[in-house]
């Protein structure tokens, strides 16, 4: 379907005497249409469903209770998208870094990146590359970049140390010192797999629910050796 409502991703264009009700609703139906798009798409339809309360159209209360039922989203992760909405959508933007392009870095690193501030975030938006520390920087070395590394570039934090290296094929632990390795990490995938908005809902759904199913099987063998 073409994307006919050019308001959806022309962010400062108004119409004369704003939206009848009828554009209204079509902008709606658009923003919940292309929410499960691309990176770009979801800020966009996030931004444009809280500032316009579109989310009541759609009978829920709040954008938190849409995000959790349409895209299985916790309320903090939405917080989040919104928070990289505000920083890195420009109205009208003609910029070096095309709006397009976010999805390249990743929501994570833009996470990271909105610690910047907004005039620096829309400095990188404009010209592709900032100065920090006495360095440029452009958008394609944020792209290359570590996590870690950008962490502390931004906040001048040391990067947590990894955790120690899994044991080996025939290095034997007790099974519950295991779980509880184990457990750490479920929580961790968990969060990523929610933050990770080019799977599609009916994905995250399975790849959860099969999170849970091992966890489950984990705690009947360690209630068992118990």
């Amino acid at each position: 379907m073409k994307n006919n409502l050019a308001v959806v991703k022309n962010l400062n264009e108004v119409h004369p005497g704003g939206l009848t009700e009828k554009q209204q609703e079509a902008e709606a139906i658009e923003y919940d249409r292309i929410i499960t798009g691309s990176l770009f798409d979801l800020l966009c339809a996030l931004k444009g469903m809280e500032d316009k309360k579109y989310y009541l159209r759609f009978g829920f209360d709040s954008l938190a209770d849409y995000c959790r039922e349409k895209l299985d989203m916790a309320k903090q992760t939405m917080y989040h998208y919104l928070n990289v909405a505000d920083k890195f959508l420009i109205p009208g933007n003609t910029g070096k870094v095309s709006h397009e392009r976010l999805s390249a870095i990743g929501v994570g690193k833009l996470k990271i990146l909105t610690g910047l501030g907004k005039n620096m975030t829309s400095e990188l938006m404009a010209t592709g590359e900032i100065k920090l520390n006495g360095k440029i920087y452009s958008f394609e070395d944020f792209v290359q970049m570590k996590r870690s590394a950008l962490v502390y570039l931004i906040s001048g934090k040391e990067p947590e140390l990894e955790e120690d290296e899994p044991k080996q094929n025939g290095d034997d632990i007790p099974f519950d010192t295991a779980y509880r390795n184990t457990e750490k990490h479920f929580q961790i995938v968990i969060n990523n797999i929610e933050n990770c908005s080019s799977i599609k809902r009916e994905d995250r759904r399975r790849i959860l629910k099969l999170i849970v199913q091992a966890a489950e099987i984990m705690e009947s063998i360690l209630g068992k050796t118990k």
